[in-house]
C-alpha cells in the first residue's frame, strides 16, 4: 500500500510540473506573438508530454479504482 501511495504522489506531482510548463511555454508562446518556430515547437512538445503524464495517471487512477471495486462513470 505504500508503495502505491508513492506512485501515485510521484504521478501527481510530474502532471502537476508537466502542466507549470505548459503554462510557461503559453505564456512565452502569447508574449511573443506566435512568431518564434522555437517557442512553438517547445509549447507542442509541453503540451505532449503533459498529455502523456495525465493519461498515465488516469491510467493509475483508473487501476486503483478497478482494484478497489469503485466505479464511476463519464459525464461532462
Amino acid at each position: 500500500m505504500g508503495n502505491e501511495i508513492s506512485t501515485l504522489k510521484d504521478l501527481q506531482f510530474d502532471c502537476k510540473l508537466k502542466a507549470m510548463n505548459v503554462k510557461a511555454a503559453s505564456d512565452t508562446a502569447v508574449n511573443d506573438g506566435f512568431n518564434n518556430e522555437w517557442v512553438l515547437n517547445n509549447y507542442m512538445v509541453c503540451i505532449s508530454e503533459c498529455e502523456l503524464s495525465t493519461k498515465t495517471l488516469l491510467d493509475h487512477l483508473h487501476q486503483s479504482s478497478d482494484i478497489k471495486g469503485e466505479t464511476q462513470s463519464d459525464s461532462c
